[in-house]
């Protein structure tokens, strides 16, 4: 966070931002919000988040709404093609089976600064035997949960796929066994730093 502060360049893309509370709490911690981007399916989300927060005249933020399964190319998010340095992914990737990971994935390099350094950070569903498993808010949907060995061979392959190189730092902890558990007891939460070499 010292270096969203520190550089005015700096740019931050909460992929998935939902309500914005994410880009908010870095504003309040002190990252200027104009720094600060997010994007999600359905404008709604950060419509509410105004509404919630009451701060409509105060940050600065840019919200793009954007559909990251729809077809290969950017979209509304084109504006930003190459200019990202930091992408947070929370709850993001686990909504998708591999495939739309994929996807995702190769859009999130498109979008970072083509650097040493930038970075991808999140944290999502995982399970300790990697796999699809069917979507409980979503029928006929399937998401693929991820081990650590899982998730970074999918970021080795995107690499290959798009020229690039990525050293994935990861972690599992067990995460809300109260409630997880009791449908899936290998279900963790899975945390993760990626960044390009």
């Amino acid at each position: 966070m010292s270096h969203l502060k520190s550089s005015p360049t700096t740019l931050f893309l909460d992929l998935g931002c939902g309500f914005g509370q994410d880009i908010r709490a870095l504003a309040a911690d002190g990252v200027p919000s104009t720094q600060l981007v997010g994007s999600d399916i359905r404008k709604e989300f950060w419509d509410l988040g105004y509404e919630l927060f009451n701060d409509k005249d105060t940050l600065k933020s840019d919200f793009i709404e954007a559909d990251l399964l729809a077809g290969d190319d950017l979209g509304a998010l084109s504006t930003l093609e190459g200019k990202v340095d930091v992408v947070y992914a929370g709850s993001l990737l686990h909504l998708f089976d591999y495939a739309g990971q994929v996807q995702v994935i190769e859009k999130i390099v498109k979008l970072l600064k083509p650097a040493k350094g930038v970075m991808v950070l999140g944290r999502q569903v995982g399970n300790t035997v990697a796999g699809e498993t069917p979507r409980k808010t979503a029928d006929a949907k399937r998401m693929y949960r991820h081990n650590e060995e899982s998730f970074a061979k999918m970021w080795q392959e995107v690499g290959e796929k798009m020229g690039s190189k990525w050293r994935v730092e990861s972690e599992m902890d067990e995460g809300d066994k109260m409630g997880s558990a009791r449908w899936d007891p290998n279900f963790r939460d899975l945390k993760f730093a990626v960044f390009r070499e």
